[in-house]
């Protein structure tokens, strides 16, 4: 059966877009139903909750919350009646505690959570050690289809658990996983689990394996220091049908660097973990990330995460210092250092591959969420000839496709191609002309946050089936530049260097979630891409902000001089159009971020002037010049907004006549003159309309229908202090 994406599908009835008029500059600001206006608008984001999955954790609160107004059974063992953690197992009914008393065990059976029970195992807040028995050759812990197992020590290091075993130096191991096969539900809240060490008769095997139809829940805890050298080994599998909901905890210091050879495609993946979901027929694996670290893993592809599965979400935690690597053998590997998105066995030039055909609506699929992809490295070997180093950031090879949004979408820059032999500091994307499968690629020039985004070129690419680099060619150099460059559906060789502003990255900052950093790789050293990588919801959601001018028929035309437009998102300026007679007076901010996913802060124009403070810093004041005015307009075209700044002129003030003799009673001491004839300056509060609440003479109302619901903007004038 072929499989299909699923659209994201954000309810239109959650979105309220207010476009507020404020003075002496325009904000277009959202507002929550049903909710306090925040004095202070850079906390209101942390109101909206309505678009946030549900954790699996969440979605048991009720559950808890009766629970824990039971009795809660414990059952201790290491003393008294229970010698064993299985037997103490048998006992429990339905639902209990087993807390271990004794400071070491040896598990010489595997400890089973039979179907209807969910065992929880905690310590005796002391240090407690479990260790696998010689003799035993499966799992741990085999939690079976309809039980749940959770593990939850007092801390990570009072319950540690040792896999012990070198499976390939003894009889071939007859489980998947070498701590925990589960076919239930296994949360882990707390403990510290050493998979242990795999060799080459060990394959597709973890220390966390999941069954289709498992769920696998990670609140914290720590899964450490796992060694192989074999065919698809991860510290945690997530087999096709299998859901890994990651919100805590740490993936960490595991490797797997083995490889057979290129020819048979019996490599290592995912060093962290492997969702794994390669035929057509199979079930998907889904990977929820929205919490915890994975890092400082090793793999052949995908260091830190390794995606054949085409439900992946990874919208908050840390993916860093994580290495794809390859060896001598495999001189075409070494993609994807943070994260890998694999579109199968797929052969690029005959578009077939382990039994099936390559189809473009088959590939890896892995969603990014306000994503800062920051001081990651892609190297060519230092050992061996012909290999490249190509996009530090991120690498797309020629069954790749990619599209990228400002809206929810990644901040990449300040990555690095680094050598001879290398390219693209932030992106490369590799065609090949004999592949069947050649994707397209879209960049935006803004990226998260906001901030304005220049593409330039950094390096030329010859043909080659992941690429390869003409070292002759040059890299990018500042002073050498001129326009940048449109990457718009690019289905071309490229190689590019994001250019950036310390206001744009003041802003990304502030809206990243997800940090895929300091990883490295030969290709890809945040992120290589076979498949498919989309950064947030594909519909169009990128806004544009368009400008007009409108002068008073008193100024005279000769008067009428180029003035500067600045955006400013809270309280930070991005960039500027300028507008003159030649654009007449027409100019247009584009590829913003949905006001939308702004809640609480404000996208907001001001017509300026360019100073200098005393330490040489830019300052942005309002023109003085002119009687300035903005005005909201409706525009008839989804994702867009309008707004008219009218110059007029400063109206004269009335000369101020001072008394030539001073009475008998003289009055307070007279401000200075030029605080007398100064005009008073106002500024516009927002605030949410009441009935009799109105100061017509001042509010511009502004009527918005989105999705089928209706919020009028209404503006009240309050004097400045």
């Amino acid at each position: 059966m072929k499989k299909k994406f699923d659209k994201l599908i954000v309810s239109a009835s959650t979105l309220l877009l207010s476009l507020s008029m404020i003075s002496p500059v325009l904000s277009f600001a959202t507002t929550l139903p049903d909710s306090t206006p925040s004095d202070n608008p850079s906390n209101a984001v942390e109101i909206n909750t309505n678009n946030k999955p549900v954790s699996p954790e969440a979605s048991n609160t009720a559950d808890t919350e009766v629970n824990n107004n039971k009795e809660e059974k414990t059952y201790i063992v290491g003393e008294g009646k229970y010698l064993s953690i299985q037997d103490a197992i048998k006992d429990i009914d339905t639902e209990g505690t087993v807390v271990i008393s004794k400071n070491e065990m040896w598990i010489s059976e595997p400890i089973v959570i039979p179907r209807g029970k969910k065992i929880t195992i905690k310590d005796d807040n002391k240090a407690v050690e479990l260790h696998r028995a010689k003799k035993i050759e499966k799992a741990l812990f085999e939690v079976e289809k309809g039980a749940e197992l959770t593990l939850e020590a007092t801390k990570d290091d009072n319950l540690t658990i040792y896999s012990d075993g070198h499976f390939g130096l003894r009889k071939p191991i007859n489980s998947t996983g070498s701590i925990v096969n589960n076919k239930g539900v296994f949360n882990l809240k707390s403990a510290s689990i050493y998979p242990g060490s795999f060799w080459n008769k060990a394959e597709f095997m973890g220390g966390i394996y999941n069954y289709d139809g498992s769920v696998f829940n990670m609140s914290g805890g720590l899964i450490l220091n796992m060694t192989a050298k074999s065919w698809y080994v991860s510290p945690v599998f997530v087999r096709g049908g299998a859901t890994f909901n990651m919100s805590g905890g740490q993936i960490k210091n595991n490797s797997n660097t083995w490889s057979n050879s290129l020819d048979d495609n019996k490599i290592s993946g995912g060093g962290g973990v492997l969702l794994y979901s390669w035929n057509e027929s199979d079930p998907i694996a889904k990977f929820n990330m929205t919490g915890g670290e994975i890092s400082s893993n090793t793999a052949m592809n995908g260091g830190g995460v390794f995606v054949n599965s085409e439900e992946v979400y990874l919208k908050k935690g840390y993916i860093e210092k994580n290495k794809a690597v390859f060896l001598e053998s495999t001189p075409y590997l070494g993609h994807g250092g943070g994260v890998y998105v694999a579109n199968g066995e797929c052969d690029l030039l005959t578009n077939e591959g382990n039994g099936f055909t390559c189809r473009a609506s088959y590939v890896g699929l892995a969603k990014i969420e306000n994503a800062d992809i920051t001081n990651n490295i892609a190297k060519a070997s230092d050992e061996y000839e012909g290999t490249y180093g190509m996009g530090g950031g991120l690498w797309v090879c020629p069954t790749g496709a990619l599209k990228l949004h400002t809206t929810n979408g990644i901040a990449l820059f300040n990555n690095k191609a680094i050598g001879p032999n290398s390219a693209g500091d932030d992106f490369v994307n590799v065609r090949l002309s004999a592949a069947v499968n050649n994707g397209k690629v879209t960049l935006p020039n803004r990226m998260l946050g906001g901030g304005k985004v220049d593409w330039y070129t950094d390096g030329t690419l010859i043909n080659g089936v992941v690429g390869a680099v003409d070292s002759k060619a040059p890299r990018y150099v500042k002073a050498a530049v001129s326009e940048p460059l449109n990457i718009k559906n690019f289905g071309d060789m490229i190689a590019a260097k994001a250019v950036v502003s310390n206001a744009a990255i003041t802003r990304s900052q502030n809206e990243a979630k997800l940090f895929i950093r300091e990883n490295e790789a030969i290709h890809g050293g945040g992120i290589g891409v076979n498949g498919m990588l989309k950064f947030t919801d594909p519909k169009d959601i990128n806004w544009t902000l368009k400008v007009n001018k409108k002068w008073d028929e008193s100024v005279p035309k000769d008067r009428r001089s180029e003035v500067e437009i600045f955006l400013k998102i809270d309280n930070t300026i991005l960039d500027s159009i300028k507008l003159n007679e030649k654009n007449e007076w027409k100019g247009e901010f584009t590829e913003l971020p949905a006001p939308e996913s702004l809640i609480g802060k404000y996208i907001t124009v001001i017509e300026g002037e360019r100073s200098k403070k005393e330490d040489g810093s830019e300052v942005i004041k309002e023109t003085s010049q002119w009687k300035i005015s903005y005005e909201n307009n409706k525009s008839d075209k989804s994702n867009e907004l309008s707004i008219t700044i009218s110059n007029a002129p400063v109206p004269n003030k009335p000369p101020v006549v001072l008394p030539l003799t001073p009475p008998d009673n003289p009055p307070a001491k007279t401000p200075p003159l030029e605080k007398l004839i100064k005009e008073p300056s106002y500024y516009y509060e927002s605030v949410p309309p009441k009935t009799g609440d109105v100061d017509s003479s001042h509010a511009v109302p502004l009527v918005s229908l989105i999705g089928g619901v209706l919020l009028i903007a209404v503006s009240k004038k309050v004097k400045a202090a």
